[in-house]
């Protein structure tokens, strides 16, 4: 099938975008910046989500749509609401005005576990508006789509923005493992090439008009984390816990709503947290 993929250069959607073009599928990659894959079998336009009439020529001959345009972090959204509503919500209606305009086959897009909680500030509030936009596209225009509700997620091509690479970072800077949360703090990691497979598993038709939760197969204690790096990097210090939780971050459950209907999707092959970590290890020591 022939795919776009907004935000296919970022950290979650260039792993999409590298799964996708394994499994044999036509991809074109729509963001401000050239990704930096571990393919050449695709092509890329630079184009921003405000721009709609470019958007609009773009989708032009293609089946389905996948958006992963977005500002993401929960602190940037705190620091530029209005910016955030521009990218995250009205980029979004921009692109599904083009969805509707070429009866495109189906829209994907990358949500957050946040949209059940009343954490996330801006952030979470603008994923809940696309969410609904979504929906009513879907209800009056006969928009096929998928909603992928994220959580935890690490691996290549995060940054310091990025929990797990930060913790990771810093424990390497300084020889300690440091959380600058509480010992109570949960989360349910999964590995962002196994979020990426599931990411491409939803283009089947059962998938079709429904919610999907993209998390780790069980959560555990971000404690538990540490003593897992502690144990890779030789580090025989303490745990230390700032209990200084970020504003709009959750400590032990972003689920404080009633959650709809949502399938969970967990690979068949997972990739253990020791690998995964690792592997995040080597890429930050490079």
């Amino acid at each position: 099938m022939k795919i776009i993929i907004f935000g296919g250069s970022g950290f979650l959607g260039s792993h999409v975008s590298e799964e996708l073009i394994k499994r044999g599928h036509k991809v074109t990659i729509i963001d401000n910046n050239r990704p930096r894959l571990n393919t050449f079998n695709y092509k890329f336009i630079k184009c921003d989500i405000l721009n709609s009439k470019k958007i609009k020529k773009i989708i032009s001959h293609n089946s389905i749509v996948y958006n992963f345009a977005a500002i993401a972090d929960i602190g940037d959204s705190y620091l530029n609401p209005s910016k955030t509503i521009q990218i995250n919500v009205i980029g979004n209606i921009n692109i599904l005005e083009a969805c509707r305009y070429y009866k495109i086959k189906r829209y994907i897009f990358a949500s957050s576990i946040y949209v059940y909680s009343n954490q996330g500030g801006f952030y979470r509030a603008s994923k809940q508006s696309s969410e609904i936009f979504i929906e009513e596209f879907s209800k009056n225009y006969n928009i096929p789509y998928t909603i992928l509700r994220y959580g935890s997620i690490y691996g290549p091509r995060s940054d310091i923005k990025n929990g797990v690479y930060k913790i990771v970072h810093d424990t390497l800077k300084i020889k300690k493992a440091i959380y600058r949360g509480t010992n109570k703090a949960i989360r349910s990691y999964i590995y962002v090439k196994d979020a990426a497979k599931i990411s491409a598993d939803v283009l089947r038709k059962k998938y079709e008009n429904t919610n999907v939760l993209v998390t780790g197969k069980i959560p555990i204690k971000v404690s538990q984390l540490l003593i897992k790096l502690k144990r890779l990097l030789k580090i025989k210090k303490k745990l230390v816990f700032l209990n200084q939780t970020q504003k709009g971050h959750y400590d032990v459950t972003p689920y404080s709503t009633k959650p709809k209907k949502t399938i969970k999707l967990i690979p068949k092959k997972i990739t253990k947290l020791d690998n995964g970590l690792a592997e995040l290890i080597k890429i930050i020591k490079t």
